[in-house]
């Protein structure tokens, strides 16, 4: 704002309506950047991000799964083994 009275009195409404284009600008050139960039791309570089289940299985809810032995042991680290 204090740039707006630098510049000839600017009101607060004139200098948000002016602020805007670029404001919008960027988020618009934020998003299509990513999009982009992954538009098209099938998901074989993703597959180890899928739990792998056996043919025809799915998880319900509330069904329990087996936690990663890497991810188990980083919990009993943290939280003692058991003590």
């Amino acid at each position: 704002m204090t740039t707006a009275t630098l510049l000839g009195g600017f009101s607060w409404l004139r200098w948000f309506v002016l602020m805007a284009l670029p404001y919008w600008t960027l988020l618009a050139v934020g998003l299509a950047l990513p999009l982009a960039h992954y538009a098209g791309r099938s998901t074989p570089e993703f597959e180890g991000l899928k739990p792998r289940l056996p043919e025809g299985q799915s998880y319900a809810p509330g069904q329990q799964r087996e936690v990663h032995p890497f991810v188990r042991e980083l919990v009993e680290d943290y939280l003692g083994k058991g003590e």
